[in-house]
């Protein structure tokens, strides 16, 4: 099943009209459209709105077994129009960063999300990172969506509907920019689905941890660690054995710990 969250209906709408989605009666306190194989739930705008919304669909009645889910909205950036996949969420409010698993590639151009529950009023999208776009939920969906379903199965889009001029952004406005690129986005989140459903993307991170859990000495904490990084690594195409061997063999969970976050630091950075 696809499940599609936006904040707000016009962001929601061409996708409803396209697919011919009626209002879903079961979802008393939430405005959810359902057609076959899709839902698209109207969270409302804000980091709690949009959790509360994302944890009390995949909460209910949903399989989460074959679930993917997108978060597909507009956001502030310094290239009005385009459309970007994200690659890192950092929400501004925590200082925490989130990576979801780009398994299931695209040809559009990856961006590292920023989240606030404040509108963004300046034009300033780059720090010492690099580049990045802004919105008002991402890191909320992300974060919620990661307690019920793994993060290869969790793909934002965002689209630069301003320049941190939110006065500017009106409902034609982000109903005209999602509207451009809709038909493009249903036939990939189609694909991206079927290609979920024909294998376990997992399998292969599984047997490396496997290996290297045993080498490393890894406690339970250091094996799920471990796991995180191997799948992030693949997900980008990156030989993780390559960097993993060199600090090989270690005599204690102690010099584990240290391999994993040596890694973890050359990887992320």
């Amino acid at each position: 099943m696809l499940l599609l969250f936006a904040a707000m209906k016009c962001e929601a709408r061409p996708f409803i009209d396209r697919l011919g989605l009626k209002r879903d009666p079961s979802f008393i306190n939430l405005e959810v459209y359902s057609g076959d194989g899709i839902k698209i739930c109207i969270t409302g705008m804000g980091k709690v709105d949009a959790a509360t919304a994302v944890s009390s669909v995949l909460s209910s009645s949903v399989s989460t077994d074959d679930v993917i889910l997108f978060n597909i909205g507009v956001c502030a950036g310094a290239e009005s129009g385009c459309l970007y996949r994200i690659n890192k969420i950092h929400d501004e409010d925590s200082g925490k960063d989130q990576y979801p698993d780009m398994i299931y590639r695209t040809d559009h151009p990856e961006i590292c999300l920023h989240t606030s529950d404040g509108y963004k009023t300046d034009d300033l999208f780059s720090d010492d990172m690099g580049d990045f776009v802004y919105d008002m939920e991402g890191s909320a969906v992300f974060r919620a969506a990661s307690f019920y379903i793994s993060p290869d199965r969790i793909i934002l889009f965002k689209i630069v509907s301003d320049h941190g001029d939110p006065d500017s952004v009106t409902a034609e406005l982000c109903a005209e920019m999602i509207g451009r690129y809709s038909d493009e986005l249903i036939k990939e989140m189609n694909q991206i689905a079927s290609a979920a459903l024909k294998a376990d993307p997992y399998e292969k991170a599984d047997e490396i941890c496997e290996r290297y859990s045993e080498m490393l000495h890894c406690t339970g904490y250091m094996t799920n660690a471990l796991s995180r990084l191997i799948r992030y690594a693949l997900s980008r195409d990156i030989d993780i054995e390559s960097m993993l061997d060199p600090y090989l063999p270690v005599a204690s969970k102690k010099e584990g710990k240290e391999v994993i976050s040596d890694v973890e630091r050359k990887l992320i950075l």
